[in-house]
C-alpha cells in the first residue's frame, strides 16, 4: 500500500427476520465523499433457527454469519430487528443535563430502579426530551427481551463481529429527519404499516397495520380469473392508481386500505407536520395520490438515495427496485458518518 493512500469507510448491517438474513455494507469514496453500497444480499432461514427473535439453533446460525466475516472490513456492525420485538416507554427523571453521555449513568440507575424493571427488557437506545418541567425531563426509552440480546450478542460474537446498535426498522430512519420539526413516517413493508409520530426525531407514537404489497397481492388472487402470477403483475403496473386495468380490483384495493386512511384522516394534520411514505418493500404506484386525496396535505416519498446529506454515486451495482428491499439497513449504515 502507497504511503498516504486514501482509504473507504465502511458500514455493515445486518437485518434479521425469522426467515431471512439481510446484509448490507456501505462505503464512502475516500476521494469523492460519495456513497456507495458495495455489499448486499439476502439469505432465506431454515425454519426453526430464528423463532420471534430467539435464535434456537446457535450453531447453525454462527456457521451463516462467519461466512461473511472475511469479507467485511468493520466488524462493529448494527442489527435491526422487526419493530414487534421492541418495547418502547417513557419516564420522567429528574436532575438532568444536557450531556446525554453524562446523563446515561443516572438514567440507567433510575430506569433499573422502577417498575419498568420488571419487564426484563435490555434498553439499547434512550432520547431525552429537551424541555424541562418541575418533575424533569421526558426520556424514551427503546428496547428489546434480555434473551434476544445475549442470543445475538453469543452469535455475532462467535462470527467475531462486535455488536453494535441494535434497532427496530422504524427507527433506522429517524436520523434522517429535521431535528427541529414533527414528523410522520408511513412506512409499507413485507408485512404491514406502519404509522410512525416523531417530534425533534424522537418516537412518540406508533400504528401498525396489516396493509402491505403482499396483502394486496392477495386481494387480488381472490378474483377467480387472476392468478398468483398475474395478481402480481397487474400490483406492479398498476398499484393503486386510479385508471387501474380493473374497476373492481381498484375498488377491492382501495377498500384494504380503509382501516389506515381513516385512522389518518381523523387525526389533526397541521401544516407543521411534514408527511412522508417509505417503502421497505416494493413500491405501489399511485400510494401518494390515494393519500393525498384522502389527507388533503402535501405528502413525499422519501428514498434515503435520493436525499442531500449523504450522497450515492450516480452509478450503483445494486438496481434501482431492489434498494426498496434494503432500505432500513441503508439509512441505519448511514447513521454512521452522522455520529
Amino acid at each position: 500500500m502507497s504511503r498516504g493512500k486514501k482509504i473507504n469507510q465502511s458500514k455493515t448491517i445486518f437485518q434479521l427476520s425469522d426467515q431471512e438474513l439481510t446484509l448490507l455494507s456501505v462505503e464512502q469514496d475516500a476521494r469523492s465523499k460519495k456513497f456507495f453500497i458495495s455489499q448486499f444480499e439476502k439469505i432465506p432461514l431454515a425454519e426453526g433457527i430464528i423463532s420471534r427473535g430467539e435464535i434456537l439453533r446457535p450453531e447453525e446460525f454462527i456457521k451463516i454469519l462467519s461466512g461473511f466475516a472475511p469479507f467485511i472490513q468493520n466488524k462493529t456492525i448494527d442489527v435491526i430487528l422487526p419493530d414487534e420485538l421492541f418495547t418502547f416507554f417513557e419516564k420522567r427523571i429528574s436532575g438532568l443535563r444536557d450531556n446525554k453521555k453524562k446523563n446515561k449513568r443516572a438514567i440507567l440507575s433510575a430506569l433499573y430502579t422502577s417498575q419498568e424493571s420488571t419487564l426484563q427488557t435490555h434498553v439499547f437506545e434512550f432520547d431525552i426530551d429537551s424541555r424541562e418541567t418541575k418533575t424533569g425531563r421526558l426520556v424514551f426509552f427503546f428496547g428489546i427481551p434480555h434473551q434476544i440480546y445475549t442470543d445475538l450478542s453469543y452469535v455475532f460474537q462467535k462470527a467475531s463481529f462486535e455488536l453494535g446498535s441494535i434497532i427496530s426498522e422504524t427507527l433506522s430512519f429517524r436520523h434522517l429527519m429535521p431535528k427541529e420539526e414533527k414528523e410522520t413516517l408511513i412506512l409499507v413493508g413485507q408485512k404491514s404499516t406502519r404509522v410512525a409520530d416523531f417530534s425533534a426525531q424522537f418516537l412518540k407514537k406508533q400504528q401498525n397495520f396489516q396493509i402491505s404489497y403482499n396483502h394486496l397481492v392477495s386481494d387480488i388472487v381472490q378474483f377467480p380469473h387472476f392468478s398468483q402470477e398475474d395478481a402480481e403483475k397487474i400490483l406492479q403496473e398498476y398499484g393503486v392508481l386510479r385508471a387501474h386495468l380493473d374497476e373492481k380490483v381498484y375498488r377491492k384495493l382501495i377498500r384494504s386500505l380503509g382501516p389506515l386512511l381513516d385512522y389518518l384522516s381523523k387525526r389533526k394534520i397541521t401544516k407543521s407536520t411534514t408527511l412522508q411514505l417509505v417503502f421497505t418493500d416494493r413500491p405501489l404506484r399511485g400510494f401518494v395520490d390515494v393519500l393525498f386525496k384522502t389527507l388533503g396535505v402535501p405528502i413525499t416519498e422519501f428514498h434515503v438515495l435520493y436525499q442531500e446529506t449523504f450522497p450515492f454515486q450516480e452509478v450503483l451495482d445494486i438496481h434501482k427496485e431492489d434498494t426498496y428491499l434494503y432500505h432500513a439497513a441503508i439509512a441505519q449504515a448511514l447513521r454512521f458518518w452522522r455520529e
